[in-house]
């Protein structure tokens, strides 16, 4: 029954963006004449535009091919493909949260997910396994060479999510050592270092395969990015991390006010915290911002406008900076585990936006995922009017950004119609 009112609104809006978007938009020039040519067969075709490997499309045209015949339009076919990857992405959260379906709800209604489900882009996809691995290695029997299994089609959808699975399988890791560490003294030391590498080769063996795999092609492809190699350049880009914190206080208000009382029992860990991460993120802003040319041009993103009016203004320093600050403060308290496991969170987030000079919130998702998901597994979690409380801010920005992109277009100067996006 909540699943069908999801799928019925979910149809609604799509039929809106299909009335008032016929035609494909932004990266979508790209996505859908790639996925219509594997529908044609030419698996050999490819567009150089497009960074991300073909898993999307392969899997898209197989989709939409039955579909085609029907005389629908593509461009709906495989919008409405990614709508219904969002609704198997709520089946997962549903079923990951039983006991807390509001925080299902609202990482179904997280604004940068549910605005590109109604476009074809590769963020559902990409988001949905990487979830799905995760999942596998959360149960009280994990599956951890299937996950490894689910993380490689998730590589091969978006490059970055090879982070994620190293986030994963270290962060089991660390979980073996404490578990060692404490049954010391209680078994012989060769007994325990037996057990120890027993459970590390047959859990870790397919994660080291997958690794071994992605710099081998990272090696071969010079660089992760398939196409379009001049845009997309590494830099480090360590700045992203303050923009991220800050966006995740204001994404997750809930969590912030929440964790404001234990920040309160513990004063001097806190302020120690806040003043160890404010320093580094002013480090990060004076010394590692960047503005790559797609923001400095393209008004059609929220970003252009953020760089202009806040990211590159003294109004960094004063809403940015403080935001981030909280956001790390309660991130700290999100992740689940021993301090390491914490730095690992961070150096991950790092290297999966760090390491761009373009800033996309929807880049975001899957940190913020994880910092949403990892303290609802806990014992002790967030309350429930937290969940409550996202959704409806969610439900408020999705109103607004959705409107935005269908009924307040523009005119860019070359005579084609703009519309303002995430």
């Amino acid at each position: 029954m909540k699943g069908g009112v999801l799928a019925v609104t979910a149809i609604g809006i799509g039929a809106l963006f299909q009335l008032i978007v016929p035609d494909p938009y932004m990266d979508e020039i790209f996505h859908i004449p790639q996925t219509e040519a594997y529908m044609r067969g030419e698996l050999t075709v490819w567009d150089p535009k497009i960074t991300t490997p073909p898993t999307l499309y392969l899997i898209a045209s197989v989709f939409a091919w039955p579909l085609s015949l029907t005389g629908l339009p593509i461009v709906m076919i495989l919008r409405g493909f990614n709508q219904v990857l969002h609704l198997a992405f709520f089946a997962i959260c549903t079923s990951l949260l039983p006991h807390t379906p509001a925080a299902a709800y609202s990482l179904y209604l997280f604004p940068t997910l549910y605005f590109f489900s109604y476009l074809f882009y590769t963020d559902i996809l990409s988001t949905l396994l990487v979830l799905a691995a995760l999942s596998l290695t959360w149960r009280p029997r994990p599956k951890f060479a299937i996950s490894a299994a689910v993380f490689g089609v998730a590589v091969t959808v978006r490059q970055t999510n090879i982070v994620w699975a190293f986030f994963c399988i270290t962060s089991h890791l660390l979980t073996l050592a404490a578990h060692a560490h404490a049954a010391v003294g209680q078994k012989p030391i060769l007994t325990l270092a037996k057990e120890v590498w027993r459970s590390v080769w047959q859990d870790c063996v397919a994660f080291l395969l997958l690794g071994v795999l992605s710099v081998s092609f990272a090696l071969w492809n010079d660089g992760i990015v398939l196409g379009d190699k001049s845009n997309h350049q590494t830099c480090p880009h360590l700045a992203q991390l303050v923009y991220f914190f800050a966006f995740f206080t204001l994404m997750a208000p809930g969590y912030a006010l929440s964790a404001g009382p234990c920040h309160m029992r513990t004063p001097l860990r806190s302020l120690c915290l806040a003043g160890a991460s404010g320093g580094v993120a002013s480090l990060c802003l004076l010394y590692f911002r960047y503005a790559h040319l797609f923001i400095l041009s393209d008004n059609r993103h929220f970003t252009f406008y953020l760089w202009r009016r806040v990211f590159n203004t003294p109004l960094v320093w004063l809403c940015v900076l403080p935001l981030s600050i909280v956001g790390v403060l309660t991130a700290w308290r999100s992740i689940q585990g021993s301090p390491l496991r914490k730095l690992l969170f961070l150096v991950c987030t790092g290297l999966s936006i760090a390491t761009s000079p373009l800033i996309e919130f929807r880049y975001y998702t899957i940190p913020f995922l994880l910092l949403y998901v990892d303290p609802l597994l806990a014992p002790k979690s967030y309350p429930t009017w937290t969940h409550s409380l996202h959704v409806l801010w969610y439900c408020c920005i999705n109103l607004v950004t959705i409107a935005l992109f269908l009924w307040n277009p523009f005119l860019a100067p070359d005579g084609s119609v703009g519309r303002f996006m995430w």
